[in-house]
């Protein structure tokens, strides 16, 4: 029964991300996404990666860093998740991953 909360939370979490991937508007910040996932998902690198693909076409750059940095930590406690974690990075900076949202 936990699990299945855990799940429908994490569910919801993606759901905000992928509704802002999408150009719709959550009624929840990229800052509260940032915190939902640092409070309840840390070691969630793919969550980090399409939050930090959002500030970076946002222009946020404080949270683009806080983001970045915070995947930096992961690696060092995960090193068998560098490469798709720094491909990741190198993607949403680069803007080549696909958001549906046009141009900036």
């Amino acid at each position: 029964h936990q699990q299945n909360e855990v799940e429908k939370s994490k569910n919801k979490l993606y759901k905000v991300i992928r509704d802002r991937r999408t150009g719709q508007e959550p009624d929840v910040s990229l800052s509260e996404i940032y915190q939902n996932i640092t409070h309840n998902y840390p070691e969630d690198w793919l969550a980090y990666i399409e939050t930090l693909e959002l500030a970076i076409h946002d222009g946020d750059h404080l949270l683009a860093t806080q983001i970045e940095n915070r995947l930096l930590e992961i690696i060092q406690n995960h090193e068998h998740w560098s490469k798709l974690i720094l491909d990741g990075i190198n993607l949403a900076k680069n803007d080549q991953i696909a958001l549906l949202l046009g141009p900036k």
